[in-house]
């Protein structure tokens, strides 16, 4: 059972804080703890609780403080959204906020028996961590009338480079427009290039923008930038 807790109002009083604190005291010349705003990946101990933070530079955080109270469970990681504080020692973080990413595995196109595709704005995508990571805007009254998954349609192999096609799979079931709201997806890449002559993988992943129209965005993830 997955339980993450988003807590947008802990990061506004924080910075809120920080606000008051410099206004109060306008000689004050130190400096405040960045809080960083990213894709990352999380893993959790025995008992569900999250121990570790690791970047997509690579990077693994003790969490010394998860101020979302996240449960997982027992040893399971999942990717996320989050902000956080890294400490001064720069061993661990404090988690402000965590919102879950849409990160499952591309379903080969045979095993999916209706296609549906409905539209999304991408508002940004990169590579990062050995997934391809966007960030959307969905248009939506209700967010469980709607399912998100991606289709593995073609691979080919050629000289070293792992091509491979993907498209979303987006069903709105019943739902109607209401409002727009944010959702982050991540897109595994890692198992393409499991293949010892496999050098690099080039990705095209395609949706439907809401003038209807297909869209593709096209990235190349080097095996090198991953070790």
């Amino acid at each position: 059972m997955i339980k993450i807790v988003h807590s947008p109002y802990i990061l506004l009083l924080f910075f809120l804080s920080i606000f008051l604190f410099s206004g109060c005291d306008s000689g004050y010349k130190g400096t405040f703890p960045p809080v960083v705003l990213e894709f990352a990946t999380i893993q959790s101990d025995e008992e569900g609780q999250l121990v570790f933070l690791i970047t997509d530079e690579g990077h693994q955080y003790a969490i010394l403080r998860d101020r979302t109270n996240t449960k997982l469970n027992p040893k399971e990681y999942k990717r996320v959204v989050c902000y956080y504080e890294l400490s001064e020692s720069k061993e661990g973080v404090i988690l402000y906020t965590l919102s879950e990413s849409i990160a499952s595995v591309p379903i080969p196109r045979d095993k999916v028996e209706e296609i549906k595709n409905g539209p999304i704005t991408v508002q940004s995508s990169w590579i990062g961590g050995g997934y391809l990571n966007l960030i959307v805007q969905v248009r939506l009254k209700d967010p469980s009338e709607h399912t998100f998954a991606f289709i593995e349609d073609e691979i080919s192999f050629i000289d070293g480079v792992q091509k491979v096609s993907l498209s979303l799979y987006h069903d709105e079931g019943n739902d109607f427009f209401s409002h727009t709201d944010r959702s982050y997806f991540s897109i595994p890449l890692h198992q393409y290039l499991l293949n010892d002559k496999v050098n690099a993988v080039e990705i095209s992943f395609s949706y439907f923008d809401y003038s209807g129209n297909r869209q593709t965005i096209r990235d190349l993830l080097e095996k090198e930038k991953r070790e």
